[in-house]
């Protein structure tokens, strides 16, 4: 009704909705494309990904702006659409602060109290994880964790880790099914480390683990694995935490790293909240 009324259709990963958006954009209209995900390279089966790449050929001379949320990713983009000038990538950041920050020890004797949030799928890995976990503590590190946002069924294939049930009894091991998100980060604080582990498999290597930022704005140091260009960068940048490689080994070792010296890991704490407060919001975009 409103000739000049002036719209954008902004597309978030989906081929497919990006194709309808192709056919409903005039002059008047501009389209941006986000992508966080190579569905062209790894989406499903080879009809999926051939399908991708035959939707984005289509809607390469109709995309105005391409947005990423990591330098690896936006290097994708401009490949799949060399001739759009107009492209940026914008990392996904915590825009919530906890209502309060903590940075001493969340244990009073001095035990370090691990976070784990989010997805528990097969895709995830975590076996390597537990394991590690279990490794660490027959060693002596003097430590609980907690796993959150788990389906009741990757929970159950957790907890039967040979070994993990004896930690889940000893309440050194918990896991607990998805928590609304305020209240999940308010409970942030009542932890030391945030574990970001994540496997550097295609799925991932150009992600922007949101919880990465979510811990360092909560005030707690970051275990983080390598092979996540954006991951490692945050971390080496803001001295907030350790990366370590992803095998078992090396995750056990890190665990018992980072908890051995009390005195640095407050440092770190305290690095990564600053950080984070001054480059890791919405507002520097």
């Amino acid at each position: 009704k409103n000739k000049d009324k002036k719209i954008c259709l902004f597309v978030r990963n989906d081929p497919l909705f990006l194709l309808a958006c192709t056919f409903n954009k005039n002059k008047n209209t501009k389209l941006i494309f986000q992508s966080s995900f190579p569905h062209e390279d790894i989406s499903g089966n080879f009809l999926k990904r051939f399908i991708a790449k035959v939707i984005y050929g289509i809607a390469k001379n109709k995309v105005d702006s391409l947005l990423a949320v990591s330098p690896k990713g936006l290097t994708r983009l401009k490949n799949l659409m060399p001739k759009l000038e107009t492209a940026e990538f914008i990392p996904l950041l915590s825009n919530r602060n906890p209502k309060v920050i903590n940075f001493e020890l969340a244990d009073k004797n001095k035990k370090v109290k691990f976070i784990y949030a989010g997805d528990h799928s097969k895709f995830r890995k975590l076996e390597i994880v537990i394991y590690a976990i279990i490794i660490s503590i027959n060693n002596g590190l003097f430590a609980e964790f907690k796993f959150i946002g788990g389906e009741q069924k990757d929970i159950n294939r957790l907890s039967k880790i040979p070994g993990a049930e004896n930690l889940i009894k000893r309440g050194i091991l918990t896991f607990t099914q998805k928590i609304p998100r305020n209240y999940l980060i308010d409970c942030y604080t009542n932890f030391d480390v945030g574990l970001c582990l994540i496997p550097p498999d295609k799925h991932y290597v150009e992600a922007s683990p949101t919880k990465l930022t979510e811990y360092l704005n909560s005030g707690l140091a970051v275990l983080a694995s390598k092979g996540i260009e954006l991951q490692e960068e945050i971390i080496e940048n803001s001295q907030g935490g350790l990366l370590c490689s992803w095998d078992v080994d090396s995750i056990a070792n890190a665990l018992i790293g980072i908890s051995a010296n009390k005195q640095n890991l407050l440092n770190m704490k305290e690095k990564g909240y600053k950080y984070s407060n001054e480059n890791l919001s919405y507002k520097n975009y």
